[in-house]
């Protein structure tokens, strides 16, 4: 084509690529708010363990201990307490329920946000490579299963380890230490790869070994007070449980990275590509840094591996994968000449395009509401004396007596001798053939033998119920769906939402 310049054509797209790639960057954090705005209030289980962890906090505000010795009334999750105590002192302004646990999320995911922009920046003076960090976090929200505005531990846990970083590439490594102390008390998960990421400072050896021994002498000093103070239970919960647990499984090790691909694919060959294109220096203390960070992906990939882990798994991952991508960016944006630049810009930007979502997806739908609400009132109608293996706060809404989270609880009985295990299983099987309780809410029929599995109880409590019916409007996505109510029950009623109509009585009296 007469008179077309081809090579002034680079550089004439690198701004209008280089102002969406900012536009993108701003837009995906907009969504997670916008998404988390929408989520946060709601005032049921968004998944299904944020009740038990409300229930750990309402014991922390209430001076209750939290590592006990296992029973049928209460068992924790296998977690350091950070986050019980950091959502215990937001609830002293908010109240009790959901709401402050998921507060504590989202503010940490906000910063999160900042603290891979703050990191990239110090590293780069670039806005848009600080933002674009941010940015590709963001959207990975929903490969890690909408898991950053949860009541669960991740988000805080992913912050902490933010800063303990920062601290860890420009502050004193005695200041480091102390911040991967609490990053540990926050998830335990973490020990190795604050070892590693405190050894990048190799060449310092006295602050080296100094770090160490600060960090040692924090976890062992903080785990045995813990002790102490909980009788030898905070140790059990928190190392001999998750041991005891950790059964290993192939396919997520198979599937880990062809799904993490999928979703940051281009700004894993950005980051690739950087490295093939630049010598890296080892003697540098960035470079051994950003090589350390690497093996957070790799301890991802190991838990993944371990039966019962989900999308929380790849948030320390994506935060390692949006730092590395910006700075792989940035680096191929200095150093490359105009169509370098512009191909960069227009890999970040489709990489950026990939991950926006529709907040309205991720909304709490009608079903889900009246699933709750019909079994809380169920719960009431049968006078309180119910049992939900999987929605315990909701039995607890519903004025039941306190009862165990049915994860917990089996987690809870491998480590335990074999008498503890007998203790606990005769425990169970009492309340469900005793008459103690009234009416068993599972998620499905399909989680009645699963529910005696998990518990270790022998599936005779069964005959105890012969009354076996799904939730009146129950949907395949609904949860609770499905109950069960002793025969000599006579128990009459319609259960009424604002939400969904019910479609049926539960029981009627001689049924």
């Amino acid at each position: 084509m007469a008179g077309m310049d081809f090579h002034s054509f680079p550089g004439k797209t690198e701004r209008p690529v280089r102002i969406v790639v900012i536009a993108l960057s701003l837009l995906l954090p907009l969504l997670f708010f916008m998404t988390a705005a929408q989520r946060v209030r709601y005032p049921y289980e968004l998944e299904e363990l944020e009740g038990n962890m409300v229930r750990t906090v309402e014991r922390v505000l209430h001076h209750q201990p939290v590592y006990i010795a296992p029973n049928v009334h209460f068992v924790p999750f296998m977690y350091t307490p950070g986050y019980s105590y950091a959502a215990a002192a937001m609830a002293h302004i908010t109240g009790i329920g959901f709401l402050p646990l998921r507060l504590v999320s989202i503010i940490s995911t906000a910063g999160i946000f900042l603290m891979l922009a703050a990191l990239i920046w110090r590293e780069t003076r670039s806005w848009m490579a600080a933002a674009a960090a941010a940015a590709l976090y963001a959207g990975c929200y929903p490969l890690c299963q909408n898991w950053y505005d949860l009541a669960r531990l991740d988000s805080l846990f992913v912050f902490l380890m933010l800063i303990a970083m920062y601290c860890t590439r420009w502050l004193h490594p005695v200041v480091a230490a102390l911040a991967w102390v609490a990053v540990f008390q926050t998830k335990q998960s973490i020990l190795p790869a604050a070892v590693v990421l405190l050894c990048c400072r190799i060449a310092q050896r006295r602050q080296t070994i100094a770090a160490l021994a600060v960090f040692a002498a924090g976890v062992s000093g903080s785990v045995l007070w813990l002790n102490h103070a909980t009788n030898g239970w905070y140790s059990f919960y928190v190392f001999k449980v998750p041991s005891a647990n950790s059964d290993l499984i192939l396919r997520p090790l198979v599937l880990f990275l062809p799904e993490f691909f999928h979703t940051v694919g281009i700004a894993v060959v950005l980051i690739v590509v950087a490295v093939l294109s630049h010598k890296l220096n080892v003697h540098s203390l960035a470079v051994r840094f950003y090589l350390a960070t690497g093996v957070l992906v790799l301890l991802a990939w190991f838990i993944m591996m371990h039966t019962g882990s989900t999308g929380n798994v790849y948030m320390p991952a994506c935060a390692v994968i949006a730092l590395l991508f910006a700075l792989a960016a940035h680096r191929l944006l200095r150093d490359g000449s105009p169509t370098v630049r512009t191909v960069v810009l227009s890999a970040m930007a489709i990489q950026l395009f990939s991950l926006i979502y529709n907040p309205g997806a991720f909304r709490p739908t009608a079903e889900q509401k009246y699933s709750a609400e019909a079994s809380i009132q169920a719960a009431k109608m049968l006078g309180g004396h119910v049992y939900l293996p999987q929605h315990t706060y909701y039995g607890q809404m519903a004025g039941a007596p306190e009862m165990a989270d049915m994860v917990a609880f089996q987690d809870a009985q491998r480590p335990l001798p074999s008498g503890e295990q007998v203790r606990l299983r005769t425990e169970m099987e009492s309340m469900l053939t005793s008459g103690a309780i009234q009416g068993v809410f599972l998620d499905s029929s399909s989680q009645v033998r699963s529910f005696s599995e998990r518990n270790a109880v022998d599936e005779e409590w069964i005959s105890h119920y012969p009354v076996r019916m799904p939730l009146p409007g129950a949907t395949a996505q609904s949860r609770p769906a499905w109950f069960l109510l002793p025969c000599t029950l006579s128990f009459s009623g319609q259960l009424k939402s604002e939400t969904v109509a019910p479609q049926a009585p539960l029981c009627t009296a001689g049924k």
